[in-house]
């Protein structure tokens, strides 16, 4: 499911001024700076429904740094990259009020330096960067990159559209205490 870094620079390629493509999310004018990365907070979700169930405001981010500056984040805290899912369909269903059980995050990793807990990728989150970068109906897997960047904001990357940052869940004390 996942490929392993060799610590190299990956190939990220966007517009060196990306524009959301779609209008599924209303983001923050305020840029918001991860470990060099720059991106637009998400306020909320436009067209809001189960499949994205309004995140909390932050939790993804319209990266605006130039793809090399992503690209060297993605080299420096990068674990692996993530297959996303074939379609829609083939992501764990979760209601809106419930956390996802283990085996539905989409990866799990450290927690930060600060403690002993875990992290995650949340698939609703990831859903939505999707959407984000695809709009409505079918979208190709192959030209989406997730990569795990944990216990640090994961990106996901459409090749030649832009690239969306995504907040993990952190578990200070681990899942298994949830």
């Amino acid at each position: 499911m996942s490929n392993s870094y060799a610590q190299q620079t990956p190939r990220i390629d966007y517009p060196d001024d990306p524009i959301p493509p779609h209008d599924v999310v209303e983001w923050h004018p305020r840029v918001e700076t991860v470990n060099g990365v720059d991106a637009h907070p998400l306020i909320h979700v436009r067209h809001d429904s189960p499949i994205t169930a309004n995140p909390a405001t932050g939790t993804v981010g319209w990266v605006i740094s130039q793809p090399e500056t992503l690209a060297n984040y993605v080299a420096e805290h990068g674990r692996c990259t993530i297959d996303v899912p074939q379609y829609y369909s083939r992501f764990p269903e979760i209601e809106a009020n419930r956390l996802p059980s283990l085996d539905e995050y989409l990866a799990i990793g450290p927690g930060l330096e600060s403690d002993d807990g875990d992290s995650a990728i949340h698939p609703r989150l990831v859903r939505l960067a999707i959407r984000v970068l695809n709009g409505k109906g079918r979208y190709p897997a192959d030209e989406h990159t997730l990569h795990d960047c944990l216990p640090l904001p994961c990106p996901l990357v459409r090749e030649g559209v832009g690239a969306v940052l995504i907040a993990p869940r952190i578990a200070p004390d681990g899942f298994d205490s949830d």
